[in-house]
């Protein structure tokens, strides 16, 4: 897990990847911190961000594309 984002209690795990194809393996380091937590605190979502399309990898994670601020600055 590379990042964590907090806003008013609520947590955001961030797990960064160069790849395009991403597992569930890749999300380990989010599922352990959910686990270590034990509802300490409010983990919101996990996200794997990478160079790929937007699917689900499994309850509560979500694999993103990481590509967007480069499509923003092609089309100005």
């Amino acid at each position: 897990m590379d990042f964590i984002l907090k806003e008013g209690g609520k947590l955001v795990a961030l797990e960064i990847k160069a790849s395009s194809q991403v597992t569930v393996n890749d999300a380990k380091g989010i599922r352990s911190f959910r686990e270590d937590l034990k509802r300490k605190s409010s983990l919101v979502r996990g996200v794997v961000l990478h160079n790929g399309k937007a699917r689900p990898l499994e309850n509560g994670i979500l694999a993103l594309p990481w590509v967007v601020g480069q499509m923003i600055s092609t089309e100005a």
